[in-house]
């Protein structure tokens, strides 16, 4: 008896510890949904503010610093309400402000601090980098005489029409050449187009850098560019020859070993003889 109900003692405990321990698993995550939901409103109200601020003055251009809570799942930008929406396990919570001006835009649902550019585009509110550039980042090592395209596609997540865009590049890259994207964009449009890198022959070894932008008067998004060319001189081992002494009729196997960042396109072979009375060369 005592053994039974030692046992029955055991699996009372177990089954206590098992709902306390659900109970605070629970606990945690009603409280760490609360927190972050509110880092949400935080930043939804001084995104909102802001864009009501520019509104009420007929247009301009801001930028505000948020912060983007951890577990943000998506946001809306829906009339005049922005919207985050925060998920911990099964829970959600969602902040959400409303402004004065209809709104569209796009955020990064990453969490970190970020500067958050608005601007009053015809009737709304424009919040966020609402271009987005692929890829946002080039990273190439190319021999001179080398060419390389890559294509590029950017994309207006924004639920209005931009115009006026334009593809740039900056003056570290200069060896670039891009053809235009389309210069409008519908909401929710994407256009491609291309970067084209041609090395100089005579380009020396050397590593550049700039960016490739896509603008208009009120919006842009830009992709780093990193460009590393290589221009060495070949090099050259294991030369000789199977004989030393040639006699007559007899044949001389000449070697060496050439190495070059790119396919050689050319090579002289020389000889010299030394007769009695004069050194002759031969190429």
């Amino acid at each position: 008896m005592k053994a039974q109900a030692g046992l029955e003692y055991l699996i009372l405990a177990g089954i206590l510890l098992m709902f306390f321990a659900a109970v605070f698993v629970y606990s945690m995550q009603t409280s760490t949904l609360s927190i972050r939901t509110t880092q949400a409103r935080e930043t939804v109200q001084t995104l909102a503010a802001a864009a009501d601020r520019l509104y009420k003055m007929g247009g301009g251009k801001t930028t505000v610093t948020v912060t983007i809570p951890e577990s943000v799942v998506n946001y809306t930008f829906s009339g005049n309400a922005i919207r985050l929406r925060i998920a911990i396990g099964s829970e959600f919570g969602d902040a959400i402000a409303f402004t004065d001006a209809n709104v569209t835009g796009a955020l990064s649902k990453r969490s970190g601090k970020y500067e958050i550019p608005i601007v009053i585009s015809g009737s709304k509110a424009v919040v966020g980098n609402i271009l987005t550039l692929t890829p946002s980042s080039i990273s190439l090592t190319l021999t001179a005489g080398q060419a390389n395209i890559t294509y590029m596609n950017v994309t207006n997540n924004a639920e209005i029409t931009l115009q006026n865009l334009m593809a740039n590049k900056t003056s570290g890259i200069s060896i670039v050449n891009l053809s235009q994207s389309s210069s409008t964009l519908q909401a929710g449009e994407s256009s491609q187009f291309t970067a084209n890198f041609t090395i100089p022959s005579s380009r020396k070894t050397e590593t550049l850098s700039g960016f490739i932008t896509v603008s208009n008067s009120d919006f842009d998004v830009k992709s780093s560019v990193s460009i590393v060319i290589i221009n060495n001189p070949p090099t050259w081992s294991n030369l000789g020859a199977n004989a030393s002494i040639v006699h007559t009729n007899v044949s001389v196997l000449f070697y060496s070993r050439w190495m070059d960042d790119a396919q050689l396109d050319k090579f002289t072979f020389g000889k010299h003889e030394l007769h009695k009375h004069r050194h002759i060369v031969h190429t």
